[in-house]
């Protein structure tokens, strides 16, 4: 979603499921014509990214204070 360096990922699910492998033209596309669609996976996504470097901030000022205190 958010680069050109390609990632692998992993998931566990609680039930079968489909998944489906979307690239990013036509990530893109799909956003044009669903606009809505994609302004939630924008929303999802910047939420992901503030949770996870709140909690890395938490992180470093923990190793901080640890060694400085």
């Amino acid at each position: 979603l958010l680069g050109e360096q390609y990632r692998s990922y992993s998931a566990i699910t609680l039930s079968p499921c489909e998944l489906l492998v979307v690239d990013a033209v036509d990530l893109h596309a799909l956003m044009v014509d669903e606009p809505e669609l994609g302004l939630l996976l924008m929303r999802n996504t910047a939420s992901v990214l503030s949770r996870r470097l709140r909690l890395m901030n938490l992180r470093l000022m923990n190793v901080l204070r640890s060694r400085f205190l």
